[in-house]
């Protein structure tokens, strides 16, 4: 299958932030759509970031007419209303296009997500569940046996399979394929020449802010890849001339043992990095 990646374009581009906020933040690609293409061998790809080009509703038409499938992150509440748009864009022009949805957003809102014109929604991790996904929209049959997923069937009928367990060994995951990614479009404000990506070495948080959706996205936990996994795909990453990086751990540095062993391999094998993550 050729599968459309779709970062959305900024229809409404001062909501709920301006456009430069958004900028700023869309200066370092998603690793979602890396990690999932890693996950789906043998599909083809088109990629589109509405955060960082300013394309037009006809190119997205363009890219949107040779999919299979278009694949949606909704990852939060500041991009939310320009997912909308983007779905009710693409649904008026190609009705018969199954649009997928993932993200903590997408995650959270699953019904409501549905009900604004989603066709299906990967609920947390998604490397698995789209894997079957794809394969059964490729094949044909039935959707209810892939856990992790909701959908809409027939007319305004709702379905909900049930959740799909955590993967308890991140090392396990497939290689994020960030040859889907013109990275030359991306320019963290740091310093150097090099290209800008995402780098995750662990998921979720043992906290439980109120404010925060995360605890939720991961069931409580954290868990974490080796120090060795990180340092293979920070090679990868120097490899395409990647320089800047955002690591898109929600709390990062919780783990110093670990951490000391990515810091000495990284000063061990010679690589550069300027890099920001939260904390």
């Amino acid at each position: 299958m050729r599968l459309l990646f779709l970062q959305p374009l900024r229809i409404y581009k001062r909501w709920p932030m301006p456009e430069d906020f958004t900028g700023l933040v869309g200066s370092v690609p998603t690793l979602a759509f890396p990690q999932l293409a890693g996950a789906l061998p043998g599909h083809q790809f088109d990629h589109l970031d509405g955060l960082v080009r300013s394309g037009s509703l006809q190119e997205l038409a363009d890219r949107a007419v040779r999919a299979d499938a278009i694949l949606i992150n909704a990852h939060s509440s500041i991009g939310s209303r320009n997912v909308e748009a983007n779905i009710q864009f693409l649904n008026e022009r190609f009705p018969e296009k199954p649009i997928i949805l993932g993200g903590h957003h997408a995650t959270m809102y699953e019904q409501e997500w549905l009900e604004r014109g989603a066709h299906f929604v990967v609920r947390r991790e998604g490397e698995a569940t789209i894997r079957e996904l794809v394969e059964t929209l490729g094949r044909g049959g039935s959707f209810d046996g892939i856990k992790g997923l909701s959908w809409r069937e027939g007319e305004g009928q709702k379905k909900r399979n049930p959740d799909r367990s955590l993967n308890t060994d991140l090392d396990s995951l497939p290689f994020p394929d960030w040859s889907v990614v013109d990275l030359s479009h991306y320019r963290l404000p740091f310093p150097g020449d090099g290209y800008a990506a995402s780098l995750e070495t662990s998921r979720g948080c043992s906290q439980r802010c109120s404010f925060c959706t995360t605890s939720h996205m991961w069931n409580g936990t954290h868990r974490f890849k080796s120090a060795e996994r990180v340092l293979e795909e920070l090679r990868a990453l120097q490899l395409r001339g990647v320089e800047k990086l955002w690591i898109s751990d929600d709390n990062f540095g919780v783990k110093p043992e670990r951490d000391m062993a990515i810091y000495e391999g990284i000063l061990r094998d010679r690589m550069r990095f300027n890099w920001a993550c939260m904390i």
